[in-house]
């Protein structure tokens, strides 16, 4: 067990059919999503201090330096911190862990610092922002070969980046498609298609809305 630290942060149900999940923040801001419906999940995220339980829920957190804290803005959580559970249902309600001490209390979020912590993991426009409803695809490369795609895909997994494969028609023959798709708007795919091209060495990448 670590002092000073999340242990655990885990859904209150405990389904027969579920989709187990760790997210690591070692350092820096987060915010998760995640809902009821479908296939029940144990998500749990680790945040160098505590790790936190999520079932239905949004919430919003950060790994400092000098504290751990997670702000809790629908749903339910548990965290677990030095052999404690801490469970948290108040919407916007605090959890502040100082590094090596004691847990506060926990208790309400100051509106103002909340906004001004949202704006670490908000996106910001024109920012390569994808979200699960974005409308537009970046399609990174039409290979004759389906291992080169596959090893394109491979390289941009690698790097963070959600690529798929897919065969496609073009020129009267059978390519395999490269692409990500749900970017927020077509800003925010210029701006993925010009780091893109860069980091991989893309000759002709191309933007299409939805699937092409």
């Amino acid at each position: 067990m670590k002092t000073g630290a999340i242990d655990t942060f885990r859904p209150k149900n405990d389904p027969h059919d579920f989709q187990k999940t760790l997210l690591n923040v070692a350092k820096g801001a987060f915010r998760f999503t995640t809902t009821l419906a479908g296939r029940k999940r144990d998500i749990r995220t680790q945040i160098r201090s505590a790790t936190i339980g999520i079932r239905g829920t949004d919430v919003w957190g950060k790994a400092e330096d000098a504290r751990d804290f997670v702000v809790l803005l629908e749903g339910k959580i548990d965290i677990e911190r030095g052999g404690q559970t801490y469970a948290m249902a108040t919407p916007l309600t605090l959890f502040m862990a100082p590094r090596g001490q004691a847990a506060l209390p926990i208790g309400p979020v100051d509106p103002d610092d909340l906004a001004r912590w949202a704006q670490e993991t908000e996106p910001q426009a024109a920012a390569g922002a994808r979200d699960i409803d974005g409308g537009f695809r970046v399609n990174l490369a039409s290979l004759p070969d389906p291992a080169a795609a596959e090893d394109l895909v491979n390289r941009l997994a690698a790097a963070g980046y959600a690529a798929n494969s897919e065969s496609a028609s073009s020129g009267g023959r059978t390519v395999s498609r490269v692409y990500i798709d749900g970017y927020a708007s077509e800003a925010d795919a210029q701006t993925s298609v010009a780091t893109l091209r860069a980091a991989f060495g893309l000759t002709s990448p191309w933007i299409s809305r939805g699937s092409p």
